[in-house]
């Protein structure tokens, strides 16, 4: 996920994705850059164990929307309220 021009915006909320995401054996990352010709972007990079730890970790998440008290639930509500600052969702295997 890219943050466009978010100031500290993301930084408070990974220790959030962090927290739950972690009984799915999902880490999270930001990746600010050092140099590019856009600095005010920051990344969040995602890693599974695999395609298939990963589609379990979804299907949780997906599912866990339906309940509004769940971390799950209250995180995508935070990302929906980013709105304009989201500016692109990509998935990569890596090798």
């Amino acid at each position: 996920m890219i943050f466009g021009k978010t100031g500290l915006r993301p930084v408070f909320l990974i220790e959030e994705i962090r927290l739950g995401c972690k009984d799915y054996g999902y880490e999270a990352e930001l990746a600010v850059p050092l140099q590019s010709n856009d600095l005010a972007s920051v990344f969040w990079v995602g890693r599974s164990a695999n395609a298939e730890a990963f589609g379990k970790a979804w299907d949780a998440w997906r599912d866990a929307q339906s309940d509004p008290a769940s971390l799950a639930a209250k995180l995508e509500a935070r990302f929906q309220a980013c709105g304009q600052m989201i500016q692109a969702r990509r998935s990569y295997d890596v090798y």
